[in-house]
Parts: structure tokens; sequence; C-alpha cells
């Protein structure tokens, strides 16, 4: 009898405990917050990740149990922000939260109305501080379509020997772009195969010091100093 007095007890413990599970929710309570709750949020190194986000992140998350912690609204934050690749998440208890932070590298950089924007390579841009250090990024002049330029870099970034002689790549109209070295020399590319463009000014550039080299035509080269 008392076997099933204790069955009956059981089951009706596992009752209401699965109904306060079901309809209570326990990411939003604020008494699961007593529970290993975050004390400290700790960022891998960025360069781009705006210390306003950081802030708004930190307001989410401080606080928060480490058990039932949800990083959703904090990861959306992060991805507005261009910069951000991926975002990684890890407790540390008892009272520790990590957040690594990829970002996207600087490809290259362009004025607009007196202002400096910052390219990537995912070829988004951003506004940047006039003051920063643009000295081993390439300068695009023209920028007119990020995805005509996309087309452009993708094309040229693995001629590795053409590739880290460039300083300014300038559009000119129509798939027509011009290159200007580290040395100073400007390079006038033709709207026709790229690849094959290249090949001649490797051999070129071997042994030629023209200031001016115009691949313009198929099929002619012409070099001038002036």
């Amino acid at each position: 009898m008392f076997q099933q007095i204790d069955k009956k007890y059981k089951w009706i413990g596992i009752s209401f405990l699965f109904i306060v599970l079901t309809t209570f929710n326990l990411a939003s309570s604020n008494f699961i917050n007593i529970f290993f709750p975050i004390k400290v949020i700790e960022y891998s190194k960025t360069f781009f990740l705006m210390e306003s986000t950081k802030s708004k992140a930190n307001n989410l998350l401080k606080n928060k149990s480490l058990l039932w912690i949800n990083t959703k609204h904090a990861n959306n934050l992060f991805n507005k922000n261009v910069w951000v690749k991926t975002v990684m998440f890890t407790k540390k208890f008892p009272n520790t939260l990590q957040i690594s932070v990829l970002e996207y590298s600087a490809i290259a950089y362009f004025k607009k109305n007196k202002l400096i924007y910052l390219i990537n390579d995912n070829f988004k841009n951003s506004l940047i501080d006039e003051n920063a250090n643009l000295e081993n990024l390439i300068e695009v002049k023209n920028m007119k379509n990020m995805k005509d330029f996309k087309t452009f870099f993708l094309k040229i970034i693995n001629e590795d020997v053409f590739f880290s002689k460039i300083k300014v790549i300038n559009y000119i109209h129509d798939g027509r772009w011009n290159v200007v070295l580290k040395d100073g020399q400007l390079i006038k590319l033709g709207n026709y195969n790229l690849k094959k463009q290249i090949k001649y000014l490797n051999l070129i550039l071997n042994n030629q010091t023209a200031k001016i080299i115009d691949l313009r035509y198929d099929g002619r080269v012409i070099l001038a100093n002036e």
C-alpha cells in the first residue's frame, strides 16, 4: 500500500516539475541569474569593433547566468558591424564570458567628399578617422562601383609580383583601370584579357624603367617617360 502511495506522489512530483519547466521561461527569469552570474567579459583583440558596440553588448550580457545565457541579441549587435566576420562565446566558470571576434582585413581605401573610407576583404566599406595609418594600403581613386572594383581586385590579387608593387588603382571607365606602382610608374590597362596584360607587364617591368607603360591596345605596348 505504501509503495502505491509513493508511486502516486512520485508521478505527481514528476508532473508538477514538467508543468513548471514547460511554462516557466528560464531564459527570461531573473531568478536563474543568481546562478553563476556574468561579472567579467573579456574580448579578443580587435581593430574595427567600436567600444560603443562592446558597451551595448556588455549591458545585454552582464549579470546574466552563464548556465542559460542567450547570446542571440549580442550576436546580432556585433554583426551590424561590416568588419565582423564571426563571433564566438566561451563560458569560463564561475563568472567570466570570453568573446572572440574575428574581423575582416583592410585591403584598400578611397576618398569621397574629403572623407576617407576603408575597404575590407568582404568588399564592404566604412568611414574612418582621417588620422588613420594608411601607409601600407592601396588607394582607390574615382571609386564608382564596389562590384566593379571587386571584380578587378580579385583578378590581380593572385599576381604576386605585380600586386605587391601597387600603390594606387584608378578607375577610368567601362572596365578600364590605371595603376600607379610604388616607384611611380603609371600602368594604363586595357579593357581586354587582364591575365594576358599582366603576363606582358611582368616581362616589361623586369627590363624597363619607363615612367608610363601603356597596354590599352591588345597586341601593342607603348613605353614613354613623360
